[in-house]
């Protein structure tokens, strides 16, 4: 949906499990999918749902994301935590541009005691150049 210039997006993704055997996608790229704090680039054993938004829009000459994850078992009623994501791209001419990219995930307080559920935050500052 675009609304003003600004491009909304929802979606609900669930990764399945049964026995404690969870889905597992080794060659995918999760970074993209599950939050950029890469907390589940392993499915858990009792699998992940994934409800996000995403709100995209160009101001200023300047790419910005924003999206927000929640983060649940797909068996067993667990809550993971959530996360908040950010970007800015800005490009340059035709073969330039810098992106900042932030991501911010928040563990389940009853989940945190692992180091797979803890509180992560993470930075990138990226320069490309493309021909």
């Amino acid at each position: 949906m675009d609304v003003y210039g600004v491009v909304l997006k929802g979606a609900f993704e669930e990764l399945g499990a049964d026995n404690g055997a969870a889905f597992q996608t080794p060659l995918a790229t999760l970074h993209a999918f599950q939050g950029w704090a890469d907390k589940f680039l392993t499915t858990p054993r009792n699998g992940l749902r994934d409800m996000y938004g995403t709100a995209k829009t160009a101001a200023f000459g300047v790419e910005w994301t924003v999206q927000y994850h929640e983060f649940s078992s797909a068996n067993g009623g667990v809550d993971f935590g959530h996360e908040i994501d950010a970007q800015v791209e800005k490009k340059f001419g035709k073969h330039y541009s810098v992106l900042l990219k932030y991501a911010d995930y928040v563990a389940d307080p009853n989940r945190s005691a692992t180091n797979t559920y803890s509180d992560t935050q993470k930075i990138w500052l990226q320069g490309s150049v493309s021909f």
